[in-house]
C-alpha cells in the first residue's frame, strides 16, 4: 500500500508514486476512458445512495470504497474500522475528492480519534494504480450501486481482485436484470446516469466475477426495483421509454478473494 496513512486524510495520495505501476494499466492514458468520467456526475440517483451493507469484523482492516463520491460511506467505515485501520476513498470525480478530504478532519474527530485514518484519491475503477494501491493491500471493497456505470465493469473486478488481499471480502450492491438487455437502451441508460436500467443480465455478472477469479457470491439480500427509482422516496430517475419486458433486482453479495490464488 502506498497510501501514507498518518497524512492521508489531508490530502489526496503521493504524487510522486511509482510511474511504472500506473503505466502496467491500460487506463493510465485511455483519452476515451478519461472522456468517459467527465461527464456531468448524476446527483439523487440510485447509485447515490448510500445504503451499504457493512459486516461486522472490520476493526483494523484497510477498507475501500470504490465510488466514494463526497465521502460519507468512508466516513462511516472510518469508525468501524478505528484508527488502527485505514478507510480509504476513490472517485472520478475530483470536486467530490476535494470536498471529502475538506470534511474528513471533522468526521474523524466525530469518530472520537486522534488522528484522520482516512485517505481519498481520484481514480478510475478500471484503474486502482491511481491511487497508489498494490496488490494484495486491502481487506474489504466495497461498491455501493454505481458498478453499471464504471466504464468497463469486468477490468474493474480485476482491479477490485488484484488489491484484495488472499480471502479478502468484496461487498456488491448492485442491479441486474433477469433476461439479456437491449444494448441500445443499456448505453442510453448509462449516457444519463440510470444504472437501474444499465444494469447487466444476472448471468453475465455472474460470469464476469468468477472470471476475475472470484468465489461464488453470497446473496445477503435481494429486492425487486422499478426503472425510475431514485436514491430516495423524493427523488425519480430519468429513464429510457421502451417495451423491454424485463424485472431488476438489486443485490447485495459478500463475494471471497480465494485464500490461495491459483496461476
Amino acid at each position: 500500500l502506498k497510501l501514507d496513512a498518518p497524512n492521508a486524510g489531508g490530502s489526496e495520495s503521493s504524487e510522486d508514486e511509482d510511474e511504472g505501476d500506473v503505466e502496467s494499466n491500460e487506463y493510465a492514458n485511455s483519452r476515451e476512458i478519461v472522456d468517459f468520467y467527465s461527464k456531468e456526475p448524476f446527483e439523487y440517483n440510485y447509485a447515490s445512495m448510500c445504503k451499504m451493507t457493512v459486516p461486522d469484523g472490520l476493526e483494523g482492516q484497510t477498507v475501500l470504497d470504490i465510488g466514494c463520491r463526497r465521502g460519507k460511506g468512508v466516513f462511516k467505515f472510518s469508525d468501524k474500522v478505528g484508527e488502527d485501520g485505514l478507510a480509504i476513498g476513490v472517485d472520478w470525480v475530483p470536486d467530490y475528492i476535494a470536498e471529502a478530504i475538506r470534511k474528513s478532519e471533522h468526521a474523524a474527530k466525530r469518530n472520537g480519534f486522534d488522528h484522520n485514518n482516512m485517505a481519498f484519491s481520484v481514480a478510475f475503477p478500471e484503474n486502482l494504480h491511481m491511487a497508489g494501491l498494490d496488490d494484495n493491500t486491502v481487506d474489504t471493497v466495497f461498491v455501493n450501486s454505481v458498478s453499471n456505470l464504471f466504464y468497463s465493469l469486468e477490468d474493474s473486478l480485476a482491479e477490485m481482485y488484484r488489491v484484495l488481499k488472499p480471502g479478502g471480502l468484496l461487498v456488491l450492491e448492485t442491479v441486474v436484470s433477469d433476461v439479456p438487455r437491449d444494448m441500445g437502451i443499456f448505453e442510453r441508460a448509462r449516457a444519463i446516469g440510470n444504472s437501474i436500467q444499465a444494469s447487466y443480465e444476472r448471468v453475465e455478472l455472474m460470469n464476469m466475477i468468477d472470471k476475475a477469479g472470484f468465489q461464488k457470491p453470497e446473496i445477503i439480500n435481494e429486492e425487486r426495483v422499478e426503472r425510475d427509482q431514485g436514491a430516495d422516496s423524493v427523488h425519480k430517475m430519468p429513464f429510457i421509454p421502451n417495451n423491454e419486458n424485463v424485472i431488476f433486482k438489486a443485490l447485495v453479495m459478500h463475494i471471497r478473494k480465494p485464500e490461495e490464488q491459483t496461476e
